[in-house]
């Protein structure tokens, strides 16, 4: 609890560094960075819940809300927003990304991996706004993350075992991060539990892509199969499999003279490749929560996880109330 409770302050305390320029940026360009004021404004309530006494937070957080707020009058529908949010960095290709709703999601086998993995991070972040009292997300948000969770279960997914390289083969490796990815977006990022009958399609892959992942020997995409396991509840001593990864991203920490910032993982088929500050961080970021025990928050009211299933109901009634008027 109290190297928790350290963890939280210290976060705090960095986004309050960072919101207060995301503020006067948004106020200079409103629409130029919208995914990352969804990502502050999520994170900064999360943060709010957790120590609702710290006062200097709970004011950048209102500053958030109000800037917020103002970024979604401004910058148009939902499709718009998310055009804008599409987290690339080529500045062309926001001005040319179009979201049909419709078309991107009745056609899996049209879709272009890059566009999917946007899809899946919109989705998280606008997951994360719904938790925040007095933001005014746009319409269609909770419809929209409903139709990428239903469309990630369509989408064609290439398996390791069907490449000779395995996950040294490209589009194999790079579609394999959107769906480790796709296990937060129900969970939040690991903060509630994954159920398998939640999506047996996405333990189906952790299973049987696992030792291909191991193989690979990339420390931050394996560490990622080992805490989706541990989503489900597995641990060392109820699961072989999380046993031997556990154990295997432990000695590469050994043997990287105990950091896994050291660990060579990233680019290590290019030795040309200078790793980012994200590329190293990544590593121990996602290695802790490999090996750490999970201790699941409840998907209550005002948590990501009741927005999440709320959302989830919502479109399932929306559906049969549908079907039924179509009956009669």
């Amino acid at each position: 609890p109290k190297f928790r409770k350290r963890a939280l302050e210290e976060t705090a305390r960095l986004l309050i560094i960072n919101g207060k320029d995301a503020v006067e940026d948004a106020k200079k360009k409103p629409c130029e960075d919208m995914y990352t004021q969804m990502k502050y404004v999520g994170y900064g309530q999360y943060l709010v819940n957790n120590l609702p006494n710290h006062t200097a937070l709970r004011e950048i957080q209102d500053q958030l809300v109000v800037s917020t707020n103002r970024m979604f009058r401004q910058c148009g529908s939902l499709p718009d927003i998310l055009a804008l949010a599409d987290n690339d960095d080529d500045e062309s290709s926001k001005e040319d990304n179009d979201f049909d709703f419709a078309t991107m999601f009745d056609d899996p086998d049209k879709a272009d991996g890059d566009d999917v993995y946007d899809w899946l991070l919109s989705a998280i972040a606008l997951t994360d706004c719904l938790t925040v009292p007095g933001l005014k997300v746009p319409d269609g948000a909770e419809e929209f993350l409903v139709h990428v969770w239903e469309f990630l279960s369509r989408f064609e997914f290439p398996y390791a075992r069907d490449y000779r390289k395995h996950y040294k083969h490209e589009k194999t490796m790079d579609e394999s991060w959107t769906v480790t990815h796709s296990a937060y977006l129900p969970t939040g990022y690991g903060r509630h539990q994954q159920w398998v009958s939640d999506a047996p399609w996405l333990y189906r892959y952790i299973r049987e892509n696992y030792f291909y992942s191991m193989e690979r020997g990339m420390l931050d995409h394996f560490s990622e199969f080992i805490d989706l396991l541990r989503q489900y509840g597995c641990t060392e001593e109820n699961d072989y499999q999380l046993r031997v990864g556990t154990r295997y991203i432990l000695d590469l920490y050994k043997k990287s003279n105990r950091s896994w910032m050291n660990h060579k993982g990233t680019n290590d088929d290019d030795d040309d490749v200078k790793e980012s500050d994200y590329d190293k961080i990544h590593k121990p970021w996602t290695a802790i929560s490999g090996v750490i025990p999970r201790q699941f928050e409840p998907a209550v009211p005002g948590s990501y996880g009741y927005a999440f299933q709320q959302a989830m109901l919502k479109y399932s009634l929306k559906k049969k109330a549908s079907m039924m008027r179509k009956r009669s």
